[in-house]
């Protein structure tokens, strides 16, 4: 079996659509249909229709046989198909089939085939491998399933640290890097970053700015969060370090720091 048939795009809002079984026959329906009329045990089997026995359908679809007549008498029932039985086969008919595959039907309800007016070539059931787009979507579109597509990974500190060698930046700057931008989910403001090695460099430059500039005062400005807890430590330690000295315990030091705080009210009053 080749070819292809056209589907309608509305099909997705139908009933049958919103249950699986009934979408996975009917699509069968659509795949086993004549495209063009042929003779079957001296029959003639028009277009949009097609000869089947319940045992070979089951086998064909993984199904009971009892479940699959069930099935193809509710696509029956709402309209989709049209089922003849006689002692040598089944004739299954799609309705509007003729009308949906030749590119003229109207909208309804029920799932049908039909083609799409924007396009001069008939598709088939699209893939979910399939990266082509519109001329409406244009470059941009193309663009952005490229980059969907690719996706991008983030990396792991060593990773950086070994782009950083290749290129000879600073090694302390790579942790720097890689904290940052870890934290925000590699994130460039809003949009989610493409290339991390460009965006390293970017960080290498302003990091190896000038301190007289705007750029590099911005980015010694910037510190991670170790820096500031090591700062922070630095600096608790150098103020109580005489205290420790004259023989003063953290106890006391923690009781003198208290005390402070509850004479300083009274002290602006």
């Amino acid at each position: 079996m080749s070819g292809f048939i056209l589907l309608f795009r509305q099909s997705i809002d139908s009933e049958v659509f919103q249950d699986p079984h009934l979408w996975h026959l009917f699509s069968w329906c659509l795949f086993r249909a004549n495209y063009k009329d042929k003779v079957y045990r001296g029959t003639l089997i028009p277009r949009g229709s097609f000869a089947c026995g319940r045992h070979n359908a089951a086998e064909q679809l993984g199904i009971a046989g009892r479940t699959w007549y069930d099935r193809m008498k509710k696509l029956e029932a709402m309209g989709c198909i049209t089922i003849k039985s006689n002692s040598r086969f089944t004739l299954i008919d799609v309705e509007k089939y003729e009308q949906y595959q030749s590119g003229d039907g109207v909208p309804n309800n029920h799932p049908t085939t039909n083609q799409q007016p924007s396009n001069s070539k008939p598709t088939t059931i699209q893939q979910p491998s399939n990266t082509r787009v519109t001329k409406e979507q244009g470059n941009k579109g193309t663009k952005e399933q490229t980059r969907e597509r690719k996706g991008f990974v983030a990396p792991d500190l060593e990773t950086v640290k070994k782009q950083c060698e290749t290129k000879g930046y600073p090694m302390d700057e790579a942790e720097a890097f890689f904290l940052f931008y870890d934290s925000k989910g590699w994130m460039v403001g809003k949009n989610k970053m493409v290339r991390w090695p460009s965006a390293l460099a970017g960080w290498m430059r302003r990091s190896l700015a000038p301190a007289n500039t705007s750029r590099g005062r911005m980015h010694q400005q910037r510190k991670t969060f170790q820096q500031m807890k090591t700062s922070n430590i630095h600096e608790a330690v150098g103020l109580a370090k005489p205290a420790i000295e004259a023989g003063m315990s953290f106890d006391d030091l923690y009781a003198a720091k208290q005390k402070a705080n509850q004479e300083q009210p009274r002290l602006e009053n």
